[in-house]
């Protein structure tokens, strides 16, 4: 059975360990909701034609089912309908359980952006930010004046799970994105932040004109895992080859940080699966310099 999980039974939530030996299929998820928190700080969403909800999708037993159901009946008061929805992911539709509060629920606070993982980061000294894109380039930031907000490096990450795309269209070429892949990785630098990078990093992403959405993954660095912001585009396209100053910007920005074995990926992917003029000679200029 597939199920659906927005709220406390998420990844690093206080109710996750109710879907142990549950497999995760996509954490990447997302069903047609509104998603309120009530008063004692508890997620449910409200199913609409309108509206997306993100949250993760699991393939349970009919055993956590039965658990999860009295678990919600006992401890909520019933408050909550199981219902079954379409869920869509970046590759395909899944029909699935997902539990809906009831109408007694209604008229709490609404949450911005659709996700209860996002909402509840920290907003203060435990903050991080996972780049995978141009913002690993110290030079962008220069040129934004905002070095700064990304002085603080922690170094090399790591993303499971997923794979490098370039699926935001803008007029001269194509835009660096993250997609849900089981079996690859994607490398880039992790930051520490505060409140102050994270506005700059939603206008400089285009959150609010609809371009990308924040998100939080989980990456690792130095053999420590963290939760981590990054940003993932909303209507993903084919993969368009970027053009050149954006390609170096990357390539610039990972050098310092990322393995060997992910900078292999990056020059086969910047000179055979995109073959963006002038990279080949720019990253052989770059090897020598560095």
């Amino acid at each position: 059975m597939h199920l659906f999980v927005y709220g406390s039974f998420c990844k690093g939530e206080k109710d996750h360990d109710w879907l142990a030996d549950s497999s995760l299929l996509f954490e990447q998820a997302r069903i047609n909701a509104t998603l309120f928190k009530s008063h004692d700080n508890n997620a449910y969403v409200k199913l609409t034609q309108t509206g997306t909800v993100y949250g993760e999708l699991y393939e349970v037993s009919d055993h956590i089912m039965r658990n999860i159901d009295e678990h919600n009946n006992r401890e909520t008061a019933a408050l909550f309908d199981r219902k079954q929805v379409t869920v869509h992911t970046d590759h395909e539709n899944y029909e699935a359980v997902v539990y809906e509060g009831v109408s007694g629920m209604e008229g709490e606070q609404v949450l911005p952006h659709g996700d209860w993982k996002l909402a509840r980061y920290p907003h203060a000294d435990d903050m991080f930010y996972f780049a995978y894109g141009s913002c690993m380039d110290l030079e962008r930031f220069k040129l934004a004046g905002v070095e700064s907000l990304f002085e603080d490096v922690v170094g090399r990450a790591s993303l499971a799970n997923y794979r490098l795309r370039f699926s935001h269209h803008v007029h001269d070429g194509g835009r660096a994105d993250i997609e849900e892949h089981h079996s690859t990785f994607v490398e880039g630098v992790l930051y520490k932040i505060t409140p102050s990078a994270v506005d700059y990093l939603y206008d400089r992403e285009g959150v609010y004109e609809g371009h990308y959405r924040p998100t939080i993954v989980e990456v690792t660095s130095h053999g420590s895992t963290y939760r981590a912001l990054t940003f993932t585009v909303i209507n993903k396209r084919e993969d368009k080859v970027p053009p050149f100053h954006y390609a170096k910007e990357i390539y610039r920005g990972a050098f310092p940080y990322v393995s060997r074995r992910y900078r292999c990926q990056l020059r086969e992917l910047f000179t055979t699966s995109f073959s963006v003029q002038g990279m080949p000679a720019y990253m052989e200029e770059l090897e020598i310099d560095r």
